[in-house]
Formats: structure tokens, C-alpha cells, sequence
């Protein structure tokens, strides 16, 4: 029953070798990170109630709409940012693509000030994000850009944001691929687990056969051994049997010999006797019957005597034969009974092998269990690295929205005082003046002219008061940047942000100490995103 169920144990453990083999990818197929998004959201979607429990569904949709709060509908800057997605993706975005980039979110950063007059030499860039924009335009758009402060601030600020936009965009990309690959692993991990369970209840059934045949072989040997014994107890008897059967028949042919002798020479004797006593009488009369007479008792003996030795021969022949048979039939048991013994023998060597092999397995599967255990403690462990990189994405996005809508907001106060000029303006453009009133023409253009000058006057106002803000902000924040020792550089935001962020570990706050030193001063000194919150977003919910 040991040796059973060894090698029952030993099967189920080759077949689970198996089915984790299978889940392995061989080095000629593709990976299944992203290629396989598509055919992974509609079979997962059809497959989930038809296999997976409930417990299962809420385990693995945990974090699925964790980043919906983020998502705007579709605009001009989520169009630039797409385009610059898409170009982001590959290890190297080149110099050409990123001025395109550059000139598409300053004209929509135009758009939301409600400025409707762009240059005429960007005009290829306005709502021709798909086809391709020839090298010449670009060059004629970034000078338009250049002959406006403002434009050109804009643009500049872009243009060195587009890095940092895509760097953004490779975190998303990388927390979408980590969320692939751990509902891949969870899905193999899934199917494994039912693939052993269906496999155990066939190996549970099996063993029970395995156990109902090893009763039953077990009560069939017991059965030939007890019938070889009375085979053998049969043979002593029949051979004794035919061995005082062959006595008792010489004896009774011996007998039957000399009592048939006897008879014969007594029946002579008796014809002689009456021969002689008619010989006397009839020697004359009956010479030829006498002579006749003679040769019919001699031929009639011979015939008598050849009958009986004719069959007692035959019996000798007989008895001969079924010995000869007999002893066919116990050489033929004989050789059946030493061809059992030695199956019997290399059984129990097969048995004996089989419980090795079962040894061995067992080890390997002691093995794989430890391997499968680190491999879990692995996953735990990067679900909470992304979890802690949701939480910090989470903080900064919120400190972003905030700035903008501070900017929007300011902005929007400083435009009120000026509505009702242009209102003004928008009127007089529909008023068509006499013949005679050509004053009133001339004053019409004056106030227009009046009104060109004081925006680009308060434009350039307004764009050196920010620089001059922004310069003495730099100044004081360089200053103290450098009494910063090297081992605390961290992410670090302004004074009236750090406030409310707190560290997620202290591991995370010295991950920066092997970066790159030009990386570190970027990191260490706090900065002013220009990027709005909707290019930072997705544009489709995952």
C-alpha cells in the first residue's frame, strides 16, 4: 500500500511539473505586457463570472479605477500631450518633434487666454496634429513666436517642460505595465491552482483503484499459492496412486499368466488323456480324423496363446503412455510455477525503483515550493512599492491643480476691469459711419490704435513684474539649496506645499543619492510646473 501510494504521489507531482512548464513563455514568442491589452480586456471580461468567485473579481479589479478622478474630456492640450505620448514611447524624442510639441501647447496655452489672433505662420499647428508638417513651417512659426515676449516665453517654457512631460508619461506607462504583469501572474496563478485541484481528484480516484487492485492481486496470490500447494499435494498423490496402480496391475498380469498357463496345460493334459483313451479305440478307423483332429488343436492354441500375449502387450503400452503423460504434465507445472517466481522477483524491483524515483521528486517538489514562496513575497512586495507611488503621483497631481487654478483665477480677476473696452470695441466694429462723419471714423481708429498700445504696454508690464518675481524666487531658493548636504536630496516642493506632504519612507527619501548629479539638482531645488493638469492625465480610462 506504501509503494501505491508513492507512486501515485510521484505522478501527480510529473503532471504539476508539467502544467507549470506550460505557463512559461518560450524566447521566440512575444511578451504579453501591452500587445495582449486587447484580447486580455474582452476575454477576461467574458471568462470572469463564468470562472472566477466574487472574491476573486473584487481582488483583482482592486486598484482598476484609481486614477478616473484625473480624467477630462478631450481638448487641445490632451491632443498635443497625445501626440507627445506617442513619441515618448521610444527611448529618444529628437530635436524636430520637439519643437512641434512645443508650438502646439503654447497656441493652446493662447487658446485659454481667449487670444484668437495666433500668428499666421503657425497656422499649420491648429488642429493638424495627425499630418505632417513640412521643416520650413516650423522655423517661420518659432520666429513668429520669437517677435512676442510673451509668445516667446511661453514657447521657451515648453520647450523645456517636454522632457519632464515625458518623463511623466513613462511612470504611467510603467504602472500600466506593472498592472499587466501582476494580472497576468494572477490569472496563471489562478489556473495553476484549479488545474491541481481537478488533477488531485483524479489522483485521489486513481489511488483508490490502485488500492482496490493491490487488495485484489494481493487475494489472487494468496489464492495461487494456495491453489500451487494443492497442486502439488494432488501430483504426490496421483504419482503414488499411479505408481500402485502399475504394481498392483503387474501383479495381476502375472497372476493372470500363470493361472491362464495353468488352464492350458491342464486342458492338454485333459486332451491327451482322452486322445490316449481313444487312440486305442479308434487308431485304425480314425487316422485322418485323429491327424485332423491334432492340427486343429494346435492351430486353436497358438491363436489362444498369440490373443493373450497381444493383449497384455497392449496394456503394457498403455500404462507406458499415461505415465509419459504424466510426467509431461508435472515437468509443464513445474516450469509454470519458476516463470512466476521470477515475474514475482522483477516486480519487486520495479516496486523498488518507482519508491526511489518518488524520493527524488519529492525533494525537487520541496524545491519548487520554495521558489513559488519567494516569488510571491517578490509580488507582495512591488504591489507595495506601486501603491506608495500611487499616493505620491496622487499628492503632486493635486499641488499641480491647485497652482493652475490660482493662475486662473488671477488671471480672470485681472481681466474684469477691461470687459467692458472690449465690449466697446466689439460694437464699434459693426457700426458703419456715414459720408459726412469721417471724424467720427478717425476718432473710431484712434481708440482702436489707443486701445493696441495699452495692451502691449500692461503685456509687457505684466511680463516683467513675473520675470522679476520669478528671478528674486530662483535667487533665494539657489541660496538655499546649496547649504543642503548631499545625502538629504529628495523631491521637495515649496514651503507652503511641504507642509501638507508627508514622507513615505525613509527608504524613499535617499533613493536619489546614486542618481546622476545633474539629475539631483534638478531634484533638489523646487520648480514651477508650467504643464497644465490635463496633459498629465490619461486620455482613455484603463
Amino acid at each position: 500500500m506504501a509503494k501505491a501510494s508513492r507512486l501515485m504521489t510521484f505522478t501527480f507531482l510529473v503532471r504539476c511539473c508539467i502544467a507549470w512548464s506550460w505557463s512559461r513563455q518560450s524566447p521566440d514568442q512575444p511578451r504579453i505586457i501591452q500587445s495582449s491589452a486587447k484580447y486580455d480586456t474582452q476575454t477576461f471580461s467574458s471568462q470572469m463570472h463564468a470562472e472566477l468567485s466574487h472574491e476573486e473579481i473584487d481582488l483583482i479589479s482592486k486598484h482598476t479605477g484609481a486614477f478616473d478622478g484625473y480624467m477630462r474630456k478631450n481638448d487641445c492640450f490632451q491632443d498635443a500631450a497625445r501626440h507627445a505620448q506617442s513619441r515618448c514611447e521610444v527611448s529618444h524624442m529628437s530635436e524636430d518633434e520637439r519643437i512641434q510639441v512645443a508650438i502646439r501647447l503654447t497656441l493652446c496655452e493662447l487658446a485659454t487666454a481667449r487670444h484668437h489672433t495666433p500668428p499666421l505662420e503657425c497656422s499649420p499647428f491648429i488642429n493638424n496634429v495627425g499630418s505632417h508638417i513640412p521643416h520650413h513651417a516650423v522655423g517661420d512659426c518659432v520666429d513668429a513666436l520669437s517677435r512676442s515676449a510673451q509668445f516667446w516665453s511661453s514657447y521657451s517654457g515648453y520647450l523645456r517642460e517636454i522632457p519632464q512631460l515625458c518623463f511623466a508619461f513613462r511612470r504611467w506607462m510603467e504602472i500600466d505595465t506593472a498592472k499587466d504583469i501582476y494580472r497576468n501572474i494572477t490569472l496563471e496563478k489562478i489556473a495553476l491552482i484549479r488545474f491541481i485541484l481537478e488533477q488531485q481528484r483524479g489522483f485521489t480516484a486513481a489511488h483508490q483503484n490502485w488500492e482496490r487492485s493491490s487488495t485484489d492481486l494481493g487475494d489472487l496470490i494468496s489464492v495461487l499459492k494456495s491453489t500451487s500447494g494443492h497442486i502439488r499435494d494432488v501430483a504426490d498423490v496421483t504419482s503414488t496412486s499411479i505408481i500402485q496402480n502399475t504394481q498392483s496391475l503387474f501383479t495381476k498380469m502375472e497372476t493372470t499368466l500363470s493361472v491362464i498357463n495353468q488352464r492350458s496345460l491342464d486342458d492338454r493334459i485333459r486332451s491327451l488323456d482322452k486322445v490316449d483313451q481313444r487312440i486305442d479305440d479308434l487308431t485304425s478307423s480314425h487316422s485322418k480324423a485323429l491327424s485332423s483332429l491334432l492340427s486343429l488343436v494346435e492351430s486353436r492354441l497358438t491363436a489362444e496363446i498369440e490373443d493373450i500375449a497381444s493383449l497384455m502387450l497392449e496394456q503394457s503400452l498403455q500404462s507406458r503412455a499415461v505415465a509419459d503423460q504424466v510426467q509431461e504434465k508435472w515437468s509443464a507445472l513445474d516450469a509454470t510455477f519458476f516463470a512466476m517466481q521470477n515475474s514475482f522477483h522483477d516486480l519487486q524491483s520495479v516496486v523498488i525503483g518507482l519508491t526511489f524515483s518518488l524520493e527524488t521528486s519529492l525533494s525537487q517538489v520541496v524545491h519548487v515550493q520554495e521558489i513559488q514562496r519567494e516569488v510571491a513575497e517578490s509580488v507582495s512586495l512591488l504591489d507595495n512599492r506601486i501603491s506608495q507611488l500611487t499616493e505620491v503621483t496622487h499628492r503632486e497631481l493635486e499641488t499641480i491643480n491647485q497652482t493652475a487654478l490660482a493662475l486662473i483665477d488671477t488671471f480672470q480677476r485681472k481681466s474684469k476691469h477691461e470687459a467692458w473696452l472690449i465690449n466697446l470695441q466689439w460694437l464699434l466694429r459693426f457700426v458703419k459711419p456715414m459720408l459726412g462723419f469721417k471724424t467720427f471714423q478717425a476718432a473710431t481708429s484712434l481708440l482702436v490704435f489707443l486701445w493696441r498700445l495699452l495692451e502691449v504696454v500692461l503685456s509687457l508690464l505684466m511680463t516683467s513684474a513675473a520675470v522679476s518675481s520669478i528671478r528674486s524666487q530662483l535667487l533665494t531658493k539657489f541660496r538655499d539649496s546649496k547649504q543642503i548636504q548631499p545625502h538629504e536630496s529628495s523631491w521637495r516642493l515649496d514651503s507652503h506645499l511641504e507642509e501638507k506632504v508627508t514622507p513615505v519612507s525613509n527608504g524613499n527619501l535617499q533613493r536619489n543619492v546614486c542618481l546622476d548629479p545633474r539629475i539631483i539638482r534638478r531634484l533638489t531645488g523646487p520648480r514651477v510646473s508650467r504643464i497644465p493638469d490635463r496633459i498629465c492625465r490619461r486620455a482613455t480610462p484603463y
